[in-house]
């Protein structure tokens, strides 16, 4: 049979999600016996324009960003595609290492999978 809640156990429950923060569709919360409300809706609401396409697109064409997203897709490159290299140069002692011996005849799989996720990551970037 199963044992009813007492009101000590509802009295914890309520107090932790109190101090917790959680409120019900924005209503006031009582945190530390102080009634909070949510934050006000700013006052220049109805000026701040909403993120549209046209807005996405001249960010994106902007001197600024594709000087960064150069930057960023320089520093993929220099760090996937030693690595690749590395592990499809060392893919016997890889697979040796991380797998042991009886793993040796899929080595040749390891360049080729190698290969795909480096492009991947770089396609992703792009």
């Amino acid at each position: 049979m199963r044992r009813p809640q007492t009101n000590t156990t509802n009295a914890k429950a309520n107090t932790l999600a109190l101090l917790a923060g959680l409120t019900l569709a924005g209503a006031p919360v009582l945190a530390q016996d102080k009634v909070t409300e949510p934050p006000p809706i700013p006052s220049n609401a109805a000026n701040l324009t909403p993120w549209t396409k046209s807005n996405f697109l001249a960010v994106i064409r902007s001197e600024k960003f594709q000087r960064m997203a150069g930057l960023v897709l320089q520093g993929v490159c220099w760090t996937i595609i030693p690595v690749a290299a590395f592990f499809a140069l060392n893919a016997n002692e890889t697979v040796s290492l991380l797998y042991g011996q009886r793993w040796l005849s899929v080595a040749f799989l390891l360049p080729l999978a190698v290969m795909g996720v480096a492009f991947n990551g770089i396609a992703t970037t792009l």
